[in-house]
């Protein structure tokens, strides 16, 4: 264990010789950061170690990362050196091997995916959802995490609809949030795809009966034509969007809501105005089932979405 713990100190020297050497940090400073370093990875090594060691070190460094990025703004360097790279490289080495060791912690591999989107590591980013869903296949939420990254992050429509696919083959009918984040994923995409065509004069009168189905926004490779995929028109796209609806409606759990009935037609009544053939279903299949009072509303706030970006949460 010591002779680890020396090898990974000594991996260090140059990170903190160039924080020496562009005036970053000051020696007592340096010193003080090795001698946390290195409890913090007898810690780690030893017999007795915890998940909240690892994440402790974890989030020593996020905080010397943010520390590190604000002294460069303020004393003006712009050039990044290998000490940022060795800095990022360290946080996600902490956490693959808390991971490593308590594989069935999905708290552990989700913390890793939020610490992935925060240093903007994309492709680690990809590889961490994609180990969390072989260890975890039955956790839905993963299923939506990945999703939703897929089409928020990187537009790609075909890969986020191909997650959520698989995740209900899987699950079956108990994936009630998952069947939820579906429908989400459907109306954002009808969404964005209606704004696509009417900034490109496409509209045909109505929510944008245009052309048929650009393909996915930023995805080269998923140049397969998500919307002509759904229809190449308004009605098509609400046909899949009201199937997927109807199917979470289905799926959600029976919790009385009748006090938030009037919440829900309220929701239903604003979608219609938006899209009067979808948000006119949907307040039929509110009256219809008013136990799933959040979820309708939540199919509302999309049609009802004046964000700039063209991509509605699938997780909010």
């Amino acid at each position: 264990m010591a002779e680890r713990v020396r090898q990974l100190m000594e991996e260090m020297v140059p990170e903190v010789e160039e924080y020496r050497r562009r005036g970053l940090f000051s020696d007592a400073e340096v010193r003080a950061l090795l001698k946390r370093r290195e409890r913090f990875e007898l810690l780690c090594h030893g017999r007795m170690a915890a998940r909240a060691d690892f994440l402790a070190y974890a989030q020593h460094e996020l905080r010397l990362h943010a520390l590190h990025a604000l002294r460069k703004k303020r004393l003006g360097v712009h050039k990044r050196g290998t000490a940022d790279a060795a800095r990022v490289r360290r946080i996600h080495f902490i956490l693959e091997r808390a991971c490593r060791k308590w594989k069935g912690d999905l708290q552990l591999w989700l913390t890793w995916a939020s610490v992935c989107e925060r240093t903007r590591s994309p492709a680690r980013l990809q590889r961490v959802l994609a180990r969390a869903l072989q260890l975890h296949p039955r956790e839905p939420d993963l299923w939506a995490r990945a999703a939703a990254w897929e089409w928020e992050q990187r537009g790609s429509a075909t890969n986020a609809r191909a997650l959520l696919q698989r995740g209900l083959r899987l699950l079956g009918d108990r994936s009630a949030s998952l069947w939820e984040a579906y429908a989400r994923f459907e109306l954002s995409f009808r969404t964005q795809l209606l704004r696509r065509r009417r900034a490109l004069g496409l509209t045909g009168g109505s929510d944008g009966s245009g052309a048929a189905g650009e393909a996915d926004d930023g995805d080269g490779d998923d140049g397969d034509g998500d919307g002509g995929a759904d229809g190449g028109s308004d009605g098509g796209l609400d046909a899949v969007a009201l199937i997927t609806f109807q199917a979470a409606l289905d799926a959600a759990p029976a919790d009385a809501a009748s006090h938030e009935d009037a919440q829900l037609r309220d929701a239903a009544a604003a979608a219609a105005i938006r899209s009067a053939a979808l948000g006119a279903t949907l307040l039929r299949l509110a009256a219809a089932q008013p136990r799933a009072a959040r979820l309708v509303r939540t199919m509302a706030a999309c049609l009802l979405y004046t964000s700039p970006s063209p991509r509605d949460g699938l997780l909010s």
